[in-house]
């Protein structure tokens, strides 16, 4: 099995500072890792936090991280979560 330069653990932590610094001091908030999956040689990194202060809704993003160097290939926003129901990018009320 061929090793990779990174662990999921520093793939996660890049996907957050990636956050981070795209949403300033106060945004990424209560940052999660929902799960961290190596494939191939990548790492598939699946994220919530809240964008800013005042969203009631946490954003899901899922993030392609290269496992040799540590460069993001990829971001999807997948959604956004609220009180333990979860809701698809571009449904805005929930329903079908």
């Amino acid at each position: 099995m061929r090793m990779s330069a990174l662990d999921g653990r520093t793939a996660s932590s890049i996907v957050r500072d990636f956050f981070h610094k795209a949403h300033g001091p106060f945004g990424a908030l209560m940052f999660e890792v929902e799960s961290a999956e190596l494939s191939g040689d990548k790492w598939l990194i699946r994220c919530r936090f809240y964008p800013n202060f005042f969203a009631i809704a946490k954003v899901r993003y899922e993030v392609e991280v290269d496992a040799r160097d540590g460069r993001i290939l990829r971001v999807k926003q997948l959604g956004w979560s609220r009180d333990g129901q979860e809701r698809e990018e571009g449904d805005a009320d929930g329903r079908e």
